[in-house]
């Protein structure tokens, strides 16, 4: 696990967990230390489950979450209701479905809402789109996206 200030000098922090086989947790106990000054958690294609929630929904100064690949559930999304400064919520890649549209009026900061490869159809997320005009809801096409890279280049001095 990483943990870093968001920038040079700054309180508020930032972690981050990158290997899988390592993840236990133990690591989200341990930044109940600083739950005051977490304000992003990145999670992405970790174990965490269900379970985690009950120690995530304790970093009560969390401004962005990132659960992509997760096996978080409905269940447990439903119980993130103490993250009342949460803006960006990242839930791309896992079993998530519609039943997770009560936390959207928990959460009044919300403002991004990450979806893609969930069980949340397009025309459920269109609805969303309409009820809840302040946060803006993100699912891919699913079509590859190519973009042309210039050549990398070195500078000589």
């Amino acid at each position: 696990m990483t943990v870093t200030p968001i920038y040079t000098g700054s309180p508020a922090l930032n972690a981050s967990v990158f290997l899988a086989t390592q993840y236990s947790s133990e690591h989200l106990i341990n930044l109940l230390k600083v739950k005051k000054q977490l304000i992003q958690l990145h999670l992405s294609d970790m174990p965490v489950s269900d379970n985690d929630v009950i120690t995530i929904n304790k970093f009560i100064a969390l401004e962005k979450l990132v659960l992509n690949g997760t096996k978080i559930t409905d269940n447990g999304i439903l119980n993130l209701t103490n993250l009342k400064s949460l803006e960006n919520l990242s839930l791309a890649n896992t079993s998530v479905s519609k039943s997770i549209e009560p936390l959207f009026n928990k959460l009044p900061m919300l403002k991004q809402v990450y979806i893609s490869d969930t069980n949340i159809e397009d025309n459920t997320m269109s609805q969303w789109k309409k009820k809840y005009s302040h946060i803006t809801f993100h699912k891919s096409s699913g079509e590859d996206i190519k973009i042309k890279l210039s050549p990398p280049s070195i500078d000589n001095e």
